[in-house]
């Protein structure tokens, strides 16, 4: 029980980041499903704010995987980009953090 409650900074983060973006794909899939169902749909602004908002990894594997949101704009560019710029943020801020 200890180990758990020293947790760094970086891995509490990590962890955060990593929850997110299976939010992220959770709600990606879900609103496959509810296309493929008729149900009711995830509003593509709540989609493009979880992918902006640190879910860009998450976002980027349900477009691949479930090959969601792969050809309407904005996702077609904002997904991918996203993900490279928050990827790119993730190792700055490490390599800034280890020093």
């Amino acid at each position: 029980m200890t180990h758990f409650m020293a947790l760094t900074p970086h891995t509490a983060l990590l962890i955060a980041l990593i929850g997110w973006n299976l939010l992220s794909f959770a709600i990606f899939a879900f609103d496959k499903h509810a296309a493929r169902q008729s149900l009711r749909r995830i509003p593509e602004r709540r989609l493009i704010l979880l992918t902006i908002f640190g879910g860009a990894g998450g976002a980027y594997l349900a477009q691949r995987f479930l090959r969601h949101k792969t050809r309407k704009p904005p996702f077609g560019w904002l997904v991918p980009l996203m993900a490279v710029l928050q990827m790119g943020l993730l190792v700055v801020a490490t390599v800034l953090l280890a020093a």
